[in-house]
């Protein structure tokens, strides 16, 4: 980072704009800020750190003590700071909090901290965090590791070399950019440990199966399998003594299963000499069966002949009941049409019933709304003068307010009046004192002055001497020279005696000027309030003014609370005639739906009147035909 341009304003120690053109400085790469102490070293140390990262160089201070205390009040506190780095121009801005006037109306208000950094493309970045974030990122170091390597103050150097090893490697790997190797590093050792946790894993894996590999007892290798079973021998000897053992089981395998095979041919043999024994033992039992059988058939034919011949001597009968039953089969859709009839006139009346009901409900609903409507139009009638009568209530409510606001207006110049009578009252007292201590300090002036200029005689022979001549005749002997009193004043004396009379000459006269301003004040606002008394009390007697405001103020108080109430009301008729308005034309619309309702019912209920009649037709015919 390589610093081109430093501009404070209103700074610390600087109280005006102030412009370091630092770019002047070469390109070295190395700078010393050196001076007396109190120069202002630190502060541009502090621009600079706090442009960048929004804090102070030290620890000490702070950034809201950033305003500088001997700026005047309009000018603005910031710092702007212009640095490159890796050929690239950055420009950032910043101001701290501080007070600034208001923009509107008087006094101040608190300028928020802010930050502005302009890349070198021309696009800005504004909030504090990304700025702060976009400057670490282009400088490669933090607020404290910038502090200890890039702007090093007085003797902050020793915190770089007293730093750990960690903190000190942390900084010197962003400066040489070393942070590949460190990922590189890194990266082997995870590599590395990754590989480690596989060969472990793998370990574990052959542990698990060789720990689960069985073997017969009697095997020649059994001890030799056990400690490859326990892990006691290299793998590769345990894998060996494993597949020796597979072989010599896959050997006796193949063995096995001849034999076995063997064994199967003799099994089918034996099955099927079974399976014929099995079907001989099937035949005998359904043999047994089927006689049984026969035996019981034989007696149920018996049975049945029987019941042939007692069926023959029914026959006549049965005839008979069959042709009835055809006669009643022919009947039985007219009894499922009177079934029909007869559910259907059930349901009808129960309709009926409902619709009924429903009718005699809405025409008490119907007859219901029309009154309510008929007294909704006759309130109306009646309120048809509500909104002006409110809108009249209203003015005269308006009216007696500002009236009342006029004995309020009143009453404030009464004791402004007031006011001021008390404050002439005590600057005449004040004034009458101030003229009496002047007139005694001016006689006591007056007579020093003159006891002064009586005993110069006295004060000249005190000043003669023999040998010198005598201002006043020129003689240089001073036989008997004029006294002085022990009393007598010395010019000093006088000095002070007029001084103090001339102080108090000009505070009496300055006493004076304010009582006859005063005065003129009383005298306007007297003048002022028998104007505006004979207007609104009907008086101009100043000692009559308390009584008849009292007077009028009651007056016009009560006839406050009487225009509210009448307001109140006008305005309650006001709503209740709107709200009527309102209300009255969905009332009417209601009305019309119900009448229509009630004409849908009517309807509906003739003709399931109707509809009962012809049902109870159909009945009574299929009723008077049918038997049952």
């Amino acid at each position: 980072m390589k610093p081109i341009r430093l501009i404070m304003s209103a700074f610390g120690p600087y109280a005006d704009k102030v412009d370091l053109p630092l770019d002047k400085l070469g390109d070295h790469g190395l700078y010393l800020i050196c001076g007396d102490t109190g120069a202002g070293k630190t502060t541009i140390f502090d621009a600079i750190t706090f442009a960048l990262y929004g804090e102070p160089s030290g620890r000490i201070r702070t950034a809201n003590m950033f305003r500088s205390k001997y700026a005047v009040l309009d000018t603005p506190t910031y710092v702007e700071f212009t640095f490159s780095s890796a050929d690239k121009v950055y420009v950032i801005r910043r101001n701290p909090d501080y007070e600034r006037p208001a923009k509107r109306g008087s006094g101040t208000t608190q300028e928020k901290a802010s930050a502005l950094l302009t890349l070198p493309d021309g696009s800005v970045v504004t909030r504090r965090d990304e700025v702060n974030r976009a400057v670490e990122a282009i400088i490669g170091l933090t607020r404290d590791q910038f502090s200890q390597v890039a702007m090093i103050a007085q003797g902050d150097f020793q915190r770089l070399l007293l730093a750990s090893t960690e903190e000190r490697m942390n900084i010197f790997r962003r400066i040489f950019k070393t942070n590949l190797y460190e990922e590189l590093q890194q990266q082997l050792r995870t590599d590395a440990n990754a590989l480690i946790r596989q060969c472990e894993e793998l370990k574990s894996s052959m542990r698990q199966y060789m720990g689960g590999f069985s073997f017969p007892t009697d095997s020649p290798i059994a001890p030799q399998l056990e400690a490859a079973r326990k892990g006691e021998m290299l793998s590769k000897d345990a894998l060996a003594l494993f597949q020796m053992q597979i072989d010599s089981d896959h050997a006796l395998q193949t063995q096995y299963e001849g034999e076995l095979r063997q064994i199967d041919a003799a099994i089918e043999k034996a099955a099927a000499r079974f399976t014929v024994a099995q079907q001989q033992e099937k035949a005998a039992l359904n043999l047994d069966i089927a006689r049984q059988r026969i035996a019981q058939e034989t007696q149920k034919l018996v049975l049945a002949e029987k019941q042939l011949h007692a069926a023959q001597l029914l026959l006549p009968q049965a005839e008979a009941l069959d042709r009835e039953a055809l006669t009643i089969n022919a009947q039985l859709p007219q009894y499922a049409k009177l079934d029909e009839y007869l559910a259907k006139a059930k349901t009808l009346r129960q309709s009926m019933i409902v619709l009924s009901k429903k009718h005699t409900e809405l025409k008490v609903k119907h007859a219901a709304l029309q009154e309510s409507i008929q007294k909704s139009k006759a309130q109306v009638a009646d309120l048809s003068d509500a909104a002006v009568n409110a809108e009249k209530a209203a003015a005269e409510l308006k009216k007696i307010q500002e009236k009342l606001l006029q004995f309020q207006d009143f009453a404030e110049l009464w004791r402004k009046y007031q006011d001021h009578q008390k404050a002439y009252a005590y600057a005449s007292a004040e004034y009458q004192k101030a003229a009496d201590r002047t007139a005694i300090h001016h006689r006591t002036y007056i007579t020093l002055q003159r006891m002064f200029l009586d005993e110069q005689a006295g004060v000249l022979a005190a000043q003669l001497k023999d040998g010198i001549p005598c201002p006043v005749c020129g003689s240089i002997h001073h036989p008997q020279k004029a006294l002085l009193p022990a009393d007598a004043p010395a010019e000093k004396d006088v000095d002070q005696a007029q001084t103090v009379f001339e102080a108090a000459q000009k505070q009496e006269n300055l006493l004076n000027q304010n009582v006859q301003e005063l005065l003129g004040k009383a005298l306007a606002l007297k003048e002022q309030l028998v104007q505006q008394s004979e207007a609104l009390l009907s008086t101009v007697e100043i000692q009559k003014i308390p009584d008849a405001y009292k007077q009028q103020q009651t007056i016009w108080n009560n006839r406050l609370n009487l225009a509210q109430q009448e307001e109140q009301a006008a305005r309650q008729q006001a709503l209740e005639a709107a709200r009527l308005n309102k209300m009255l034309p969905q009332q009417e619309r209601q009305l019309e739906i119900m009448s229509m309702q009630l004409n849908d019912l009517a309807s509906a209920y003739a003709e399931h009147q109707g509809s009962d009649q012809q049902l109870r037709q159909h009945i009574s015919i299929l009723q008077q035909e049918l038997p049952y």
